[in-house]
């Protein structure tokens, strides 16, 4: 991706967001091909429509720099290279007392986008709003993931309840870190810590 077409789409996203966040991002270095991915995770926080081409446009950009970050052969300090999980992208969910346990396994991408979806709408509910996301089998994940768990936090939250992280790995750790969802999200070292953190709330 040419930073010329990098810069413009910096460019369009800073003139749609709340001018406070707009300034945000353009203090920080425009160079820097991770600006992009924060300028994009604002968009997302903001809930803010693009057109559907821009968006199409902007989630491959945004893709594309996330992997490069996680790509196990492009050394980089943010990134911890990991061991794969041996099996395809799942989803899965259990209970743990009161609280759903959603259990994400594999590649966290554009493939996953359906099931993950549907089971937020079909577990997040008024009688069960209290959430945990498990990252600990989860070995990628890309911006459109990101933007359904804003999504799933916030229909928690409108619930009466939270949507906790619990367990990521280094290298999605990072990327959380990388687009300012740890300002969002609160994360866990483990399952059991994200629950004992929801009782307390």
């Amino acid at each position: 991706m040419p930073d010329r077409q990098r810069g413009d789409l910096l460019r369009e996203l800073c003139a749609q967001l709340p001018p406070t966040s707009a300034a945000e991002i353009r203090a920080l270095d425009p160079e820097d091909p991770l600006t992009l991915v924060k300028a994009y995770s604002a968009i997302k926080r903001h809930e803010i429509i693009l057109s559907e081409e821009f968006h199409r446009e902007l989630t491959a950009t945004v893709n594309a720099l996330i992997r490069s970050e996680q790509d196990p052969g492009v050394r980089h300090d943010l990134v911890e290279a990991q061991e794969p999980v041996a099996s395809d992208s799942a989803v899965q969910v259990h209970l743990l007392g009161d609280v759903v346990v959603v259990d994400f396994r594999g590649e966290l991408d554009l493939a996953i986008i359906e099931p993950l979806r549907t089971t937020f709408l079909t577990t997040i509910t008024a009688e069960s709003a209290q959430v945990v996301v498990n990252l600990e089998n989860a070995t990628f994940m890309d911006s459109i993931v990101l933007g359904s768990l804003i999504s799933a936090r916030r229909r928690a939250d409108e619930l009466g309840g939270w949507l906790r992280l619990a367990a990521p790995r280094p290298n999605v750790q990072n990327v959380i870190h990388l687009t300012g969802l740890d300002q969002v999200f609160e994360i866990a070292d483990s399952v059991e810590a994200a629950v004992g953190l929801g009782a307390r709330a």
